[in-house]
């Protein structure tokens, strides 16, 4: 019986094993001792594992799997009186930071010399490469923050949306292939 319905099951839920963003305990763990609590050696395992075949993936396809995967904020219970109760889930937010460099190297090695390209803007290619991993911007909005056109801002986000959908792609697809050899999904 496997432990999981989906390869994006099993990764959303060892991507977030621990966090305040953690998903419930796993089918084995249910079975074997549903007394045990979600901190079980058991579960620890089980996210290990799925953590380690994410791993064996590659860099951007590990990048792409956690940015999809990954709860965007973590709870906070700090007490200032600043704590809006929430803060950033720094494990998302180093894998946009990875994957916006990706991007970049993928994008200057696509240019040929003396062609013409699109300018280079560091915040847009970030706020674009989250975008497509969930946060919500508007185009319109990203385009007056950076201080460009719109069609600037849509030009840019369709070479990177094509950029990442392929990595991401693939990456799902190794990491089925990983989990079903093990036996976690179907």
């Amino acid at each position: 019986m496997p432990l999981f319905k989906s390869a994006n099951s099993a990764v959303r839920w060892a991507i977030n094993y621990g966090t305040d963003g953690h998903i419930e305990r796993s089918a084995m763990n249910k079975l074997s001792n549903p007394s045990v609590g979600a901190d079980s050696e058991l579960e620890q395992g089980q996210a290990g594992a799925i953590l380690a075949m994410i791993k064996g993936t590659g860099e951007f396809h590990e990048a792409c799997l956690v940015a999809r995967s990954a709860v965007h904020r973590t709870s906070c219970a700090c007490g200032a009186p600043c704590c809006s109760k929430s803060k950033p889930n720094w494990i998302w937010h180093e894998s946009v930071n990875y994957i916006t460099m990706e991007v970049k190297r993928l994008i200057d090695s696509e240019r040929r010399d003396g062609t013409r390209g699109a300018t280079d803007n560091p915040a847009m290619r970030r706020a674009l490469v989250a975008k497509f991993f969930g946060e919500r911007i508007r185009i319109n909005e990203l385009a007056k923050a950076c201080e460009v056109v719109e069609a600037t801002v849509a030009t840019h986000h369709g070479k990177i949306t094509k950029i990442i959908k392929k990595t991401e792609g693939s990456a799902w697809e190794l990491i089925e292939e990983r989990l079903r050899l093990a036996g976690l999904i179907d």
